[in-house]
């Protein structure tokens, strides 16, 4: 069998995969509760979808402008990879241990491997960073907007501190 034919059936066979799953997951919820839960949110669907879909579509564009730019891949290629380890790390529960080498390993072809596992590496750095700064905007934001017990500043202040060791 031809490599191209092989990977359009793996392909096929990963969709496939993946619509049991769903279909098992809503099953597991409840088709009536998936429905209700729809309608409650209504046409506001669609822009959440929409902001969902453009974080994968940024994260990709990150990672590939943390490549070199000569061995740089596609933005077709890095959304596929990104959103395929993505999913793989959502799905099992060993998380970024699973995700992070299922994006070496779907680049492989086009990206050496220390290129591709560096460039994940300060991805994976700067979106902590923003993680990390976004969390400490939120408590200051907490902190100076609502009124909370004494002790709740206190206990913010102790969490957002850096640790001495």
């Amino acid at each position: 069998m031809r490599p191209r034919v092989r990977r359009h059936l793996l392909a096929a066979a990963a969709a496939l995969g993946g619509i049991v799953l769903f279909a098992w997951a809503i099953r597991n919820v409840g088709w009536a509760d998936v429905a209700a839960g729809i309608r409650r949110v209504g046409w506001g669907l669609l822009p959440i979808l929409a902001i969902s879909g453009a974080r994968f579509v940024v994260r990709a564009e990150c990672w590939r402008r943390c490549m070199a730019p000569e061995g740089r891949i596609s933005r077709s290629q890095a959304f596929v990879a990104y959103l395929a380890g993505d999913a793989i790390g959502n799905v099992t529960p060993l998380g970024l241990i699973a995700s992070e080498p299922t994006k070496v390993f779907l680049t492989r072809h086009r990206l050496a491997t220390r290129e591709a596992a560096s460039s994940l590496a300060v991805d994976l750095f700067i979106y902590a960073a923003s993680v990390v700064t976004m969390v400490g905007v939120g408590l200051v934001a907490l902190i100076f907007t609502i009124p909370l017990p004494a002790a709740l500043p206190i206990a913010c202040a102790f969490t957002a501190a850096p640790s001495p060791w």
